[in-house]
């Protein structure tokens, strides 16, 4: 996969577990060649990831909405950039251009991202699973809730077809090195 897009935190003082395991992504999708689709900020998580893939050869990706680029908050390096009135048009755009998806980290934001990927397939609209790294259990709860919807019979398919899991980067990497 060439085109990889990352959810992630654009939250400040997160982590250092968290903000090495962007680095680390960031350098194995740079230093592959590969291109970062995401959030196009310079902020948190989102600037450890696309700073790290520009430092390593990557290309970048950027979907910024309009308050992103008038709060100041657009990754300078893009290399390419997406325009779009908001949080909506950039989840499309995202979903559009990425062959798979990551969720690192994130908060509110993030399970939006998430949660509509995984609404898009249920309805085969886009077939794009997401892949949560897990990092000490950081997702935990939201699998366990979503593994409750399943066995109350709340899914069409199974959740394999939804997301995988991943508990390090290396494991990450494994699953969306092809």
């Amino acid at each position: 996969m060439d085109k990889i897009g990352v959810f992630c935190s654009a939250s400040a003082n997160l982590p250092a577990l968290y903000v090495e395991a962007a680095r680390q992504l960031g350098e194995w999708i740079g230093k592959n060649h590969k291109t970062l689709v995401y959030g196009g900020s310079h902020l948190g998580l989102m600037g450890v990831v696309g700073k790290s893939v520009h430092e390593n050869g990557g290309q970048l990706f950027g979907m910024v909405p309009m308050f992103l680029d008038e709060i100041g908050g657009v990754e300078p390096e893009l290399n390419v950039t997406f325009s779009c009135a908001g949080l909506t048009d950039r989840k499309d755009l995202m979903l559009l251009e990425s062959e798979v998806l990551v969720a690192l980290p994130g908060g509110i934001g993030t399970l939006d991202e998430v949660f509509t990927t995984m609404g898009m397939r249920t309805v085969e609209e886009k077939q794009k699973k997401v892949v949560f790294l897990n990092l000490n259990g950081f997702w935990n709860p939201i699998i366990e809730f979503l593994y409750s919807l399943r066995d109350k019979g709340m899914l069409r398919h199974p959740l394999e077809e939804y997301f995988e899991v991943a508990d390090s980067v290396e494991e990450l990497i494994d699953i969306i090195k092809d």
